[in-house]
């Protein structure tokens, strides 16, 4: 067994698996059975935390089930995708469906031999024009609370691509002056980023996510195309963004900026990062133990990947 180092402060709970969605797209049961196997055979089991998947596939398991998918007592703890918005004038009235049937789903199953919790929410935010934000994040804001006291992580996605940063700034405003006027301060809301798909976002675009999010102290999940620990041909390595990301959020603004996060992102030398016992180094940055530990109460970082597999062997061919 691995002595605790600074991989494990960096990267342990990572990955929020879904295994059911593209490419790997399997079956569910067939996602869930890989996700058990893997927490008892893999080479770095601890990088995967939480389960991801559609609240409509989320709400058709049980212990039973999940037993016969290879579980073995352990808590099952999902992060569930919120059911697909077609009217702009849903979205609200889509979270409180959701959320309602979601806080039944606990209180059946998290007592029961399995436990099995769903402990995150994750929504896509529609396209609104920029006068409209401030209003429809404060009123999607006030029904999650109302419905979950900050019980449960929330992740809103914003769309990569053309006006990315014109919609970025006033959500992360107006969910701050959200939890001004509300004098919230033990929860915080998170944002979702997606790295690949139908649109590669620059290291430009992740570096304003970044930067913004741990300015604001937000949480932070990136989801697709994270398969390999650093980065090379264009797709971002996981060391990559979780060693920007901690940086940023250790250093600020002033001493880690766009400009410093853009390099570590597009740095494609594994030798530049270095894992040792006490602390963590990328070129001429580093962060202790303690510290890595620190950032991640802020911006707890994850992301969603279709494979687990991929990520874990990646990792130790890398850093062996």
């Amino acid at each position: 067994m691995d002595s605790y180092s600074s991989k494990h402060a960096l990267l342990s709970n990572v990955i929020d698996y879904a295994g059911n969605f593209p490419p790997a797209a399997l079956p569910l049961d067939e996602a869930m059975n890989r996700a058990a196997t893997f927490r008892k055979t893999a080479r770095h089991p601890w990088l995967m935390g939480r389960l991801t998947s559609k609240w409509s596939d989320i709400k058709t398991f049980h212990p039973p089930r999940l037993f016969n998918c290879g579980a073995d007592g352990v808590p099952w703890i999902f992060t569930a995708l919120g059911t697909e918005v077609s009217a702009l004038a849903d979205w609200e009235r889509t979270l409180e469906w959701d959320l309602r049937e979601i806080r039944n789903f606990n209180a059946r199953y998290s007592g029961t031999s399995l436990k099995i919790w769903v402990l995150g929410y994750e929504a896509k935010i529609p396209e609104l024009p920029v006068n409209e934000i401030p209003v429809r994040m404060s009123s999607y804001l006030d029904r999650f609370w109302e419905s979950t006291g900050g019980n449960t992580d929330l992740y809103l996605e914003i769309a990569m691509g053309d006006g990315f940063e014109n919609r970025l700034t006033p959500v992360i405003e107006s969910v701050g002056r959200w939890m001004e006027e509300k004098s919230i301060s033990r929860w915080t809301p998170g944002l979702k980023f997606r790295m690949a798909g139908h649109y590669k976002p620059t290291a430009s675009e992740v570096a304003a996510a970044i930067s913004q999010t741990t300015f604001a102290r937000f949480k932070f999940k990136a989801t697709q195309g994270l398969h390999s620990a650093v980065t090379h041909d264009g797709q971002f390595g996981f060391v990559n963004l979780f060693a920007a990301l901690n940086f940023s959020q250790a250093f600020g603004s002033d001493a880690f900026g766009v400009h410093k996060i853009e390099n570590c992102l597009k740095e494609e030398d594994p030798q530049k990062f270095e894992f040792r016992a006490d602390r963590f180094r990328w070129r001429d940055t580093e962060l202790s133990v303690e510290e890595i530990e620190t950032a991640r109460r802020f911006h707890s970082g994850s992301f969603g990947s279709c494979s687990v597999d991929e990520p874990d062997e990646s990792l130790t061919a890398t850093f062996s």
